[in-house]
């Protein structure tokens, strides 16, 4: 929207204790002092985006309390204070969607990779990142990147090939690819052919037709993006419980997601790539890299990538990481902030030198640091997936 000279206004029917117990389920803390934090949550959200937002209760009350105003009007003070900074995105990674492969696949498909990853895993990353849709990648001025996550290129034509050929595979940037990229060309014949995906990836893919599960585990921890995952390492479901929604009531407090399966299954047949990690289910390779002079492609058969996976890529890719935890982390160029549910010590890397002001409490934290170590004392560690109201 940005590079369309369009601002984004967020409507945040944030959830409050003062909301009624019948928002629990939609993610409504239980005291004042947790839903403070979880309006700056949303508040640094917008801040560190670069967007604007308001707060919109569906009901009478939800903000009514006086410790609420207050932290509103500290927000006030802070967005009034931030207009003196840029707040230009400071992130090494881009996550592409591409709008034609939506129509081209299942329902089911959009869904688990355009929405469960994107709320499950990629903010856990440990680094902010931006999203762009394909076209404004491919035709206008965006990054430079170091890693580039494309989450359904599966219908591509010949112009959008030499275009991510021309401008997305150089620089040393590293592309990871999922599930199907590529498959459709609407320009050849046949449209769908593996062939299409190894000509986009560089990679030569063979598939199994039916319905497979695509569960991963990592079989080669020598390589750079691997080696320093935990042994045993597994991906490929999504494995954070819901914790809000029409499903969580006072006897459910969290619901198990069932097993990605996806129809047909796809796999690397390629002895050129090497081999990260094979599908549990029957040996095939999953997961794989293939580096070339300028560029270096990955490719994950699964259309749910872990936050541990993504993070070794990011890594791998140089990319910089502000935490190497589950975290979820917002940044630009003059803010930063750090959202969990765990209690704890954290270590936060910065990508300069700066002195830190802690901007709600009004206190500087250190002069000329690039990093700092950050104690959460968050009490509910309920460990699961907010998917909001």
């Amino acid at each position: 929207l940005k590079l369309h000279g369009k601002l984004w206004v967020s409507e945040a029917d944030t959830r409050t204790y003062t909301s009624g117990a019948h928002n629990v389920k939609f993610g409504a803390p239980k005291t004042v002092e947790d839903s403070i934090e979880v309006l700056k949550r949303d508040f640094a959200h917008i801040l560190c985006t670069g967007v604007n937002g308001w707060w919109f209760e569906m009901d009478w009350g939800w903000y009514e309390h006086p410790k609420i105003l207050e932290t509103f009007s500290k927000m006030q003070r802070i967005g009034r204070l931030s207009l003196h900074y840029s707040r230009q995105t400071a992130t090494d990674i881009a996550v592409i969607i591409d709008q034609e492969s939506i129509i081209s696949c299942s329902h089911d498909l959009t869904n688990l990779i355009l929405h469960r990853e994107r709320i499950h895993e990629l903010p856990r990353i440990g680094a902010p990142y931006d999203y762009y849709e394909l076209d404004d990648v491919l035709k206008k001025n965006v990054g430079p990147y170091k890693m580039y996550v494309l989450l359904n290129a599966f219908r591509l034509d010949m112009e959008e090939r030499r275009l991510i050929d021309e401008k997305l595979k150089k620089n040393g940037n590293m592309l990871v690819w999922i599930y199907a990229p590529g498959l459709i060309n609407p320009d050849v014949h046949p449209a769908i052919d593996v062939k299409n995906m190894e000509i986009l990836t560089g990679i030569r893919l063979n598939y199994i037709k039916g319905r497979h599960r695509l569960r991963i585990k990592i079989n080669n921890y020598e390589d750079p993006i691997t080696k320093d995952l935990p042994k045993g390492t597994i991906f490929g479901d999504f494995d954070r419980p819901v914790t809000t929604g029409f499903m969580i009531n006072e006897k459910v407090k969290k619901v198990k997601l069932p097993p990605v399966i996806s129809d047909p299954l796809f796999y690397i047949d390629d002895p050129e790539a090497t081999i990260l990690g094979i599908y549990i289910e029957n040996g095939k390779p999953g997961f794989a890299v293939k580096r070339f002079d300028n560029w270096t492609s990955v490719y994950v058969g699964s259309v749910s990538v872990s936050s541990v996976i993504l993070r070794a890529l990011a890594k791998a890719s140089e990319a910089h990481l502000y935490s190497e935890t589950d975290d979820i982390i917002y940044a630009n160029s003059h803010f930063l902030a750090i959202h969990t549910n765990k209690a704890g010590e954290r270590l936060i890397r910065l990508r300069k030198k700066a002195d830190v002001y802690e901007v709600f409490d009004e206190c500087l934290i250190g002069r000329d640091i690039d990093c700092l170590l950050y104690t959460s004392d968050a009490a509910d560690e309920l460990d699961g997936v907010d998917l909001g109201g």
